[in-house]
């Protein structure tokens, strides 16, 4: 396991810029050598990313579930794993 715990002053946006594109570049890295991230804390930003992440066996099995116990899409609407859109279930 390896954790990162990366900060910039207030305001520097430059720098903040700089190490959201080094974290986005060593996730990428990671997850090319098969490396997985822990969620709650990583950069996953959309639908196709928890895709990946969760690969497609496991991937279809979450879909099934999460239509058959939350069709209207009420229950943890974030993060938002079934769609890129708050509200509405994509899966």
């Amino acid at each position: 396991s390896v954790f990162l715990f990366r900060s910039v002053d207030p305001g520097d946006e430059i720098a903040l810029s700089a190490v959201l594109a080094s974290n986005r570049a060593l996730l990428a890295k990671m997850t090319e050598v098969g490396g997985k991230r822990y969620t709650p804390n990583s950069m996953v930003l959309s639908h196709e990313e928890w895709k990946a992440h969760f690969g497609p066996e496991i991937w279809r099995r979450l879909s099934e579930a999460k239509q058959k116990y939350d069709p209207n899409s009420v229950l943890s609407p974030e993060p938002a794993m079934f769609s890129d859109h708050k509200g509405s279930s994509g899966a």
